[in-house]
């Protein structure tokens, strides 16, 4: 059938295909009718051994079930939804996901915008082509993530920053806190790597319990390339044991557009390079 590609995408029928669908529609559902009359001659009716032993109902309820799910199939090409215009269903979206995730998209594949985003290619292609906005607000929480999920999150991570396109991002990175000396897991040093690399992009930022080490680090790779960077909160940074734990912070030494800094945990505000004149 000319039609068949539709029953396995959400793609809408075209002109020439919803008359040949309709009319598959009408059979379907006479084979349908058919079937379940058979049913009911066979509830009604004495059934020999041999039959029994045959089991010509469960072969017909099998064939029922089967007609069912075509019936749902062919129903489904001509729903209203496929037809929708670009524009209609960006705004559905917009109004279907929660309010916080409008704000930003978590890095957790069990989210709403991701789960969206896999229903389909259409509706994958209106959030991640002509909603760039939702995923230029990026939030990343290692304090629950372990296994499986550790391996996961640069993956996703770097999938919302292509989806982002060009716009500048605002990102929260919570690192776990699980070492004392420091030393970052695998997967938070990647996904940190990740970030660095598109610190020409940073408009706000939110580090919480970033090992002091790790944010001396960022030195090499961001320092100087944060153009468009406005807010900046570095939240709860851990006690260090390390012995070489670095006295000082540089990294946003060079920061023209920077105008909001805040500051907790075991790291004094006098050891950061800022350009506090325009704080």
């Amino acid at each position: 059938m000319c039609f068949n590609h539709l029953l396995s995408s959400n793609q809408p029928a075209d002109d020439l295909e919803i008359p040949a669908i309709q009319l598959a529609l009408l059979d379907a559902r006479k084979r349908l009718l058919s079937i379940e009359e058979k049913l009911i001659e066979l509830e009604l009716a004495e059934i020999e051994d041999e039959l029994q032993q045959n089991d010509p109902e469960a072969q017909l309820l099998l064939l029922r079930d089967k007609q069912r799910t075509y019936i749902m199939k062919l129903q489904g090409t001509l729903s209203p939804l496929r037809r929708f215009p670009t524009e209609i269903l960006s705004l559905i979206f917009t109004f279907a996901l929660p309010s916080w995730v409008r704000k930003g998209v978590s890095i957790d594949p069990s989210s709403d915008i991701w789960c969206i985003s896999q229903v389909c290619r259409v509706w994958r292609a209106i959030l991640c082509e002509g909603m760039q906005h939702l995923w230029s607000s990026i939030e990343l929480d290692c304090m629950g993530v372990n296994g499986n999920g550790q391996s996961l999150i640069t993956t996703l991570l770097e999938l919302a920053l292509q989806r982002s396109g060009t716009r500048p991002l605002s990102i929260k990175f919570y690192f776990s806190h699980k070492n004392k000396l420091g030393v970052l897991p695998e997967s938070e040093k990647r996904c940190l790597a990740v970030l660095a690399n598109e610190s020409f992009r940073w408009k706000e930022v939110e580090l919480r319990y970033i090992p002091i080490p790790a944010l001396n680090s960022l030195s090499a790779t961001v320092k100087s390339h944060m153009p468009l960077l406005s807010r900046l909160v570095i939240e709860n940074i851990p006690v260090s044991l390390a012995a070489d734990t670095p006295s000082t912070a540089e990294a946003f030494q060079v920061a023209p557009k920077l105008q909001h800094f805040s500051l907790s945990g075991y790291f004094r505000p006098a050891r950061f390079y800022l350009p506090w004149s325009q704080l």
